[in-house]
C-alpha cells in the first residue's frame, strides 16, 4: 500500500509540474504512461523491487484484461 501511495504522490507532483509548465492538463494518453512510470519508481524507492516487465504486465492486464504474451509488444511498451 505504501508503494501505491508513493506513486500517487509522484503522479500528482508530475501532473502539477506539467500543468504549470504547459498551462494545460496532462493529455490522457500520457497520464497512463506517467502513472506506470510513477508506480515503477515508487516500487524502487520503497524497496519493493519489481521488474519493469512485471509492472507492465500488471498495468496491461488491468487496462486491457489480458497479459502481455507477445514479447514484441512488451519491448514496444518498454521503449515508450
Amino acid at each position: 500500500q505504501i508503494v501505491v501511495a508513493t506513486a500517487m504522490v509522484y503522479f500528482h507532483r508530475c501532473a502539477e509540474q506539467w500543468a504549470r509548465e504547459a498551462a494545460r492538463d496532462v493529455p490522457p494518453h500520457r497520464s497512463q504512461d506517467m502513472a506506470v512510470a510513477c508506480l515503477f519508481l515508487a516500487a524502487k524507492v520503497e524497496e519493493h523491487q519489481q521488474r519493469i516487465r512485471d509492472v507492465l504486465n500488471v498495468t496491461h492486464l488491468v487496462d486491457r484484461g489480458e497479459e502481455l504474451s507477445d514479447s514484441t509488444l512488451y519491448w514496444r511498451l518498454k521503449e515508450q
